[in-house]
């Protein structure tokens, strides 16, 4: 499914052996599994490999993401590589690259005397977010099983401290009060 003002271009040679294609803007892709012919979309400045899969390309010159629904695909850019699994985001603003999972990829932590700020870091760094808190809880000690995804974990976390939780998924921010 292409968005308004997208194009896909496929190469002359498309084929049962080579299935190649250029792309600008944003689409919703599913690709059927084919190992000895990947599909490969060339966006602006970076090579989406297909392994069969569905996913989320968005490349409009503002904005470069790929967001993996089901299956596998690799992402090469100025000679890197990244691999991506279900519910996993790779991004890449102004230069910088950024790989994370969505808000609903579940995790498990069994946290033993932790403190308070290596949990958030912990969600930080899975989640792509910046979480802001207030600093008296910094070190305040943490212990237990928590499971979810990002919102159902956030709900565990801010309870024992009555913290009211807004997630900002478009700044990728969340602040805890």
């Amino acid at each position: 499914l292409l968005l308004p003002h997208s194009k896909l271009v496929l190469h002359k040679q498309f084929s049962r052996k080579t299935r190649a294609a250029e792309f600008f803007g944003s689409g919703d892709f599913k690709i059927t599994e084919d190992a000895a012919h990947p599909f490969v979309i060339a966006a602006k400045g970076f090579e989406v490999k297909v392994l069969g899969t569905q996913f989320l390309l968005i490349s409009d010159g503002n904005r470069e993401e790929v967001n993996l629904k089901k299956g596998l695909v690799e992402i090469l850019s100025e000679n890197k590589t990244w691999k991506l699994q279900p519910k996993e985001i790779w991004e890449r603003t102004n230069g910088e690259v950024k790989q994370f999972f969505s808000k609903d990829y579940e995790v498990s932590f069994d946290y033993e005397d932790e403190t308070f700020g290596k949990v958030i870091a912990d969600l930080e760094r899975i989640y792509g977010m910046k979480v802001n808190y207030p600093k008296n809880l910094k070190n305040q000690m943490v212990s237990g099983k928590i499971a979810g995804n990002l919102e159902e974990i956030l709900e565990v976390i801010s309870y024992p401290y009555n913290l009211q939780v807004r997630l900002n998924e478009k700044n990728r921010t969340i602040e805890m009060k």
